[in-house]
C-alpha cells in the first residue's frame, strides 16, 4: 500500500501550535531537521514501529518548530492503491551517509497542502532519537560498478546490480530499474518468505552463491533510475560462510 496513494485522503485542517516548554523534540534536533533539509538527506518513512519492510523516500522541505511540524516532499515510490484507510502513525529514519548512526523519528502526517511544484504533507513530530546502526561485522565499501550482484528470481529475468557494500551477515546493492516489478522481489520484500538466489562476483577469481532475504527496497530516481536493496544471507552453508570470510579478508587487507 503506497503512502502518497493514502495520503491523498487527508484533511486539510491544520495542526495547533505546540506548547515548546513540554516539546519532546528538542532545539538541537530541530537544527539536525534543518541540516538534513540543507543536505537533501533521504527521509524513509514507514507504516510499522520495526522500521522495516516497503520504504517510502521523500526529502525535508521546511521545518516549524514552533508547531512542531515538518513539511516534507511526496514520497516516492507512488504505488497504486484501493484502499481508502490511512495510516494512524508515521515511523521514519534519517541516515547520514557514510555512518553507523541515524536518527528514528515518530509522529503523524496532519494535513496534505499543494505549492507550485506539487503536493507536499505536514508532518508533525513527536519523538527523535539518536540510535547506532545494529552491526557486529565489518562492512566493505565498494566503488560504482566495481562489483556485480546478479539475481535470479524463478521463473523471471534476471535483475542486475552493483554491489554497495558487503559483510559477513548481508550486503547493499544498487538494482538497476525497479525490482518492484518482479513478482518474486514483491513477496519476499512483504513477507520475508521468499528468497532471492543470487550471485556476487568481485572479479574473474571471487564469486559467491547465496539466497538472499529483502530486507528493503528504495526507489532512487535520480541521477537515474535504480534501486537500493537492503538484503541479508539466509541460511549460509559453512563451505559459503568460507568463502565470504576469505572474500572479507581479503577485503580487509587492501582497505
Amino acid at each position: 500500500m503506497g503512502f502518497a496513494s493514502l495520503l491523498q485522503w487527508l484533511p486539510s485542517t491544520a495542526s495547533n501550535e505546540i506548547d515548546l516548554s513540554t516539546a519532546k523534540v528538542t532545539l538541537q534536533q530541530w537544527r539536525i531537521l534543518a541540516d538534513a533539509k540543507h543536505k537533501r538527506l533521504p527521509l524513509i518513512l514507514y507504516s510499522t514501529r520495526e522500521y522495516r519492510g516497503q520504504g517510502y523516500q521523500s526529502l525535508v522541505l521546511k521545518t516549524d518548530q514552533k508547531t512542531q511540524t515538518c513539511f516534507i516532499d511526496m514520497p516516492l515510490p507512488a504505488l497504486p492503491s484501493d484502499h481508502l484507510s490511512l495510516p494512524k502513525r508515521i515511523y521514519a529514519t534519517l541516515k547520514y551517509p557514510g555512518t553507523y548512526q541515524h536518527w528514528q523519528i515518530e509522529g503523524k502526517i496532519t494535513e496534505r497542502a499543494q505549492a507550485g511544484d506539487g503536493p507536499y504533507f505536514k508532518l508533525h513530530i513527536e519523538t527523535m532519537k539518536f540510535c547506532k546502526d545494529r552491526r557486529n561485522q565489518a562492512r566493505f565499501n565498494f566503488s560504482d560498478k566495481s562489483a556485480e550482484v546478479t539475481c535470479s528470481p524463478p521463473m523471471e529475468p534476471p535483475i542486475y546490480g552493483n554491489l554497495e557494500n558487503i559483510s559477513m551477515g548481508g550486503l547493499c546493492f544498487n538494482a538497476r530499474g525497479n525490482p518492484q516489478q518482479s513478482d518474486a522481489f514483491y513477496l519476499a520484500n512483504q513477507s520475508r518468505k521468499t528468497l532471492i538466489p543470487s550471485s556476487i562476483e568481485l572479479n574473474s577469481d571471487d564469486k559467491l552463491n547465496v539466497e538472499l532475504e529483502v530486507l528493503s527496497l528504495q526507489v532512487i530516481k535520480k541521477p537515474y533510475l535504480h534501486t537500493k536493496v537492503r538484503a541479508r544471507f539466509k541460511s549460509l552453508t559453512p563451505s559459503q560462510q568460507h568463502i565470504l570470510a576469505a572474500l572479507t579478508e581479503k577485503l580487509s587487507e587492501t582497505a
